[in-house]
């Protein structure tokens, strides 16, 4: 973990975080939270101490500890910008985009979860399409979008959970920013 800080600019930018390009990505469900959880906990923060001149004295480090971590984090996702990959740029228009529909399931659940392989069973933890958003894929022709290495079922329950967009929606898709952190 302590790579990046014996690594030069260069070096940093040809082979970022993993962690780092997931984060900004856009594609972590919970990425508008995130944000407000950073900026409030930065906000919220009362240097003086509680109204009172050298307050701070009064009481332990721990809130400026986590105020020094969070602006940390927010300052390295809003400067990062993602190394824009030639293999990337052309997979939107080889995929097609998916809609994630729940209005004929009426499922009570946050997603559609993403499978490891073509088993309805075979559910990869933590890892969900939410409802409303859209998804590239590839249709397999056997009632199966290929997302990735993962793959999401067509339909649930007899029930068409995914609705392929036509090409003006898949467009304005892939116009999604490399660092969704810039637009908030």
């Amino acid at each position: 973990p302590s790579g990046p800080l014996f690594q030069n600019t260069e070096e940093y930018k040809e082979s970022p975080p993993e962690w780092l390009s997931h984060f900004v990505s856009g594609e972590v469900a919970h990425t508008a939270n995130l944000f407000c959880s950073l900026m409030a906990t930065i906000c919220s923060y009362d240097p003086v101490g509680r109204g009172l001149p050298y307050g701070s004295f009064f009481s332990g480090g721990l809130q400026e500890e986590m105020v020094d971590k969070a602006l940390q984090i927010l300052c390295v996702a809003l400067d990062f910008q993602p190394k824009e990959d030639e293999d990337k740029d052309a997979e939107p228009f080889e995929a097609t985009w998916f809609l994630v529909d729940n209005s004929q399931l009426q499922a009570q659940s946050y997603g559609l979860g993403y499978r490891g392989s073509k088993d309805l069973d075979d559910l990869v933890p933590s890892k969900a399409a939410v409802w409303g958003e859209k998804v590239p894929g590839h249709d397999r022709g056997d009632g199966w979008i290929q997302v990735g290495d993962f793959y999401l079922p067509e339909e649930l329950e007899g029930k068409r959970v995914l609705v392929a967009q036509d090409a003006e929606d898949q467009m304005h898709a892939m116009r999604k920013p490399g660092n969704v952190y810039r637009y908030m």
